[in-house]
């Protein structure tokens, strides 16, 4: 468990430390050239909304780090202080939103290992509501702020996702296959180019894009397995007193809300999907009792006497 944590860190750490040279080193590559996005950097991914969610991630992962004392402080704090200063240059809405919610849940689950869990119980689901709801917003908070109207669409998105579960009808099981539906005009996402006000090469949601590619079957699986994950998560943090225990569960966390307005779940060649692999691959966490002391049971016959007597000894 240390150590896939120390290496998701200093993995997030590498690729801040290269988006942060990309960004000045490489303005012509870190930063998108397009007036439309007004400056914003993309450091050493194609677009600022990676950037940003990545950034998000590992704000929050060094924020655990400095805490669990695994290195000195004033590194992991370093590391939390660039992320933060990428994410503010990406001028990605919902990654300071998850930021801030991972921020907030580090002692919401570190207080599931106290006796009051009702309380805090009902604070995570607050708090899980209301940052769905921020990052919806936070994506779009520069369209509302622009105009009176509100943009209800998350800059076009919804029209699309109600185009891909009008497609999706015709594979509702098994989905088209992987990867085999946006293929523009050449795939089932024809009808979506056609009849939306623009062409995305994806769906922008990662339920959706795994609605329509593996349909409710492989949605379904997915589910399921990420409830496995979850379970496995949550009994990690109850069965441990550490600080670093806490990073499956604010992973799973993340993945949800990076899943909102993006698509993140089953990407070949993903740190998402990769991490989301290994925690399920991680043992079963240690019960606090088996740190505790034998106890003895007097012996019955003399022949469990001597060898009661004989164990003690050894």
């Amino acid at each position: 468990m240390k150590e896939q944590f120390e290496m998701l860190c200093l993995t997030l750490g590498l690729a801040t430390f290269l988006s942060m040279l990309y960004g000045f080193a490489k303005p012509a590559e870190g930063v998108h050239p397009e007036p439309m996005f007004d400056g914003a950097w993309r450091g050493i991914y194609n677009h600022k909304n990676i950037l940003g969610s990545l950034m998000g991630l590992s704000a929050g992962f060094f924020v655990l780090l400095a805490r669990s004392r695994l290195c000195p402080s004033w590194l992991a704090w370093s590391g939390c202080i660039l992320s933060i200063f990428l994410l503010i240059q990406a001028k990605s809405g919902g990654g300071r939103v998850t930021f801030l919610v991972l921020l907030v849940l580090i002692p919401l689950y570190r207080g599931l290992r106290f006796r009051s869990k009702l309380i805090v119980y009902f604070a995570i689901l607050v708090v899980l509501l209301g940052g769905v709801s921020g990052v919806w917003f936070g994506d779009n908070s520069g369209l509302v702020f622009e105009s009176l109207e509100k943009d209800d669409t998350l800059s076009g998105r919804t029209p699309v996702w109600e185009l891909m579960m009008e497609t999706s009808r015709e594979n509702r099981w098994l989905g088209f296959g992987f990867k085999t539906y946006w293929l523009g005009f050449r795939g089932p996402s024809a009808y979506i180019w056609l009849n939306s006000p623009w062409r995305p090469n994806y769906g922008h949601n990662g339920f959706m894009d795994l609605l329509v590619e593996l349909g409710v079957v492989g949605l379904s699986m997915f589910l399921i397995a990420f409830t496995i994950n979850l379970i496995h998560s949550f009994r990690w943090i109850i069965q441990t007193k550490t600080m670093e225990t806490l990073w499956p569960m604010l992973f799973l966390t993340y993945l949800v809300f990076a899943n909102i307005t993006e698509t993140r779940l089953v990407e070949p060649k993903s740190l998402y999907w990769l991490v989301f692999v290994l925690i399920g691959l991680l043992p079963m966490p240690p019960s606090l009792d088996s740190a505790r002391e034998p106890e003895y049971s007097l012996p019955n016959s003399l022949s469990e006497q001597e060898r009661w007597v004989q164990t003690t000894r050894e």
